[in-house]
């Protein structure tokens, strides 16, 4: 459904295998038919899906959470602009001109779906789930080792549904840069580039976007002391910015995350010992590198969990989907500054920085601490096509930094690649094969 909008309800229909071919010839269900059907399928399975794994062999399994959290993400999604009165999708109908998507809003959809978010929060927080927080070597609560580690400590209690046993050498080699002259270890591709765009997008270390007014933002020169998170020498852009920043980001001069063979400095400019020179077809096309989720040893590992979702997007799920509800719920605001305190970043209503004004301030406000909070989680993706903002967000140039060149040109900002997207992609295509065999199911717009 988030991929193809409306499908095909077989529902409690049998189809035998010798039935003619004028008794498969189906038409889509309509979005609200689909979305009350997973969601009812959902609640009836609740009813006999244990809370918890049984043993360690039944992780990875679907619990009672699992499923609770899906009804609410199903609800989310039938609830945001691309499905609830999307004016759009006018002739997304079925050949008897039944109307595949709702065109007029229907403001109560957000409340259902907030009210699913709480109950899944009534009924499992803290008691199954809570947000994972780590304390560094004395003791003190670390907002870096938080971010990083939730990631690298298998089954923690911010997990609600992840996929056990996950061969991520491949994933984990694209996020290891060339490192010429390394240990194989610590040698990789490195084509995993993050682009301009998303580094942009983190805050600095005051809780401030870059661009906010007393951000401190600073995009010349290089830094002459050491911080907490970098050391003298690195690019200004780079210095101050929050702990997420740099669990997330590879960045020029930035040190290699496996230190088992000493000290790697990480060079992403042309000739340096990760740049696209050096490496010939392992380098990557942005000059930065992702680094969410990578492990701190050898690239070359398997059989680690890989999480897909986690309390701390259903937090945000839920803030979202009360601020469409109900705007000024004090829920809204605590759960966002659930995400920023974890983060190790000012909450919103302390003295730096202000509550958020308005619904839209806040869903603003949301929206920006989404793009931080999940990026590389493969949920933008799909956060941006039911905002109905993908032909902003995912059209037109995406930047990155020169790396054709060394310092200090390497530092320009350029264009690597133009991406289109219109219309027609926000739904995938019905392969025609489909198409052609079904004479009643219609293709989506556009195609």
């Amino acid at each position: 459904m988030r991929l193809y909008g409306p499908v095909i309800l077989l529902g409690d229909k049998v189809v035998a295998p010798d039935v003619p071919s004028s008794e498969v010839q189906l038409a889509r269900s309509s979005m609200d038919e689909c979305v009350a059907y997973v969601t009812a399928e959902l609640d009836a399975a609740a009813k006999d899906l244990p809370v918890t794994p049984s043993n360690d062999d039944s992780y990875g399994r679907i619990t009672k959470g699992i499923v609770t959290a899906f009804k609410a993400q199903a609800l989310l999604l039938a609830a945001s602009p691309l499905y609830n009165g999307n004016t759009d999708l006018a002739n997304l109908k079925n050949k008897d001109g039944k109307q595949l998507v709702s065109q007029s809003f229907d403001a109560n959809k957000w409340r259902v779906a907030a009210d699913a978010y709480k109950s899944f929060i009534t009924q499992f927080v803290p008691g199954t789930y809570e947000l994972f927080k780590k304390n560094d070597a004395n003791g003190n609560f670390d907002p870096y080792l938080s971010c990083r580690d939730v990631f690298l400590t298998d089954w923690n209690r911010e997990v609600i549904f992840a996929r056990p046993e996950s061969s991520l050498s491949a994933r984990q080699y694209e996020m290891t840069p060339y490192h010429r002259g390394a240990n194989s270890a610590s040698r990789g591709g490195g084509a995993l580039g993050a682009t301009q765009n998303q580094v942009d997008a983190f805050f600095m270390q005051n809780g401030k976007g870059i661009n906010d007014a007393g951000s401190g933002y600073v995009n010349t020169g290089f830094s002459t002391e050491a911080t907490k998170y970098t050391k003298a020498g690195i690019y200004n852009q780079w210095v101050n910015r929050e702990p997420r920043f740099y669990v997330n980001i590879t960045y020029n001069g930035s040190t290699w995350l496996n230190t088992n063979d000493g000290l790697i400095t990480t060079e992403l400019y042309n000739n340096g010992n990760s740049g696209k020179e050096t490496g010939g077809n392992d380098y990557s096309t942005t000059g930065y590198v992702v680094r969410k989720a990578m492990g701190l040893g050898n690239w070359n590992i398997d059989r680690r969990p890989v999480i897909l979702y986690r309390l701390a997007n259903v937090f945000l799920d839920y803030a979202e989907a009360l601020n469409e509800a109900n705007p000024g719920d004090p829920d809204i605001l605590k759960y966002l500054n659930l995400i920023r305190e974890r983060a190790g970043v000012p909450l919103y209503g302390s003295a730096e920085l202000p509550i958020p004004a308005g619904q839209s301030g806040m869903s603003d406000a949301l929206r920006k601490e989404r793009r931080v909070e999940l990026a590389f989680e493969n949920v933008r993706y799909f956060d941006t096509r039911r905002w109905k903002i993908a032909v902003t967000t995912d059209n037109g140039p995406v930047y990155g930094l020169n790396i054709s060149k060394n310092l200090p040109d390497f530092l320009q900002v350029v264009t690597f690649e133009s991406r289109v997207f219109n219309q027609r992609h926000y739904l995938f295509p019905i392969p025609s094969n489909d198409v052609n065999v079904d004479e009643n199911l219609i293709q989506n717009p556009g195609w």
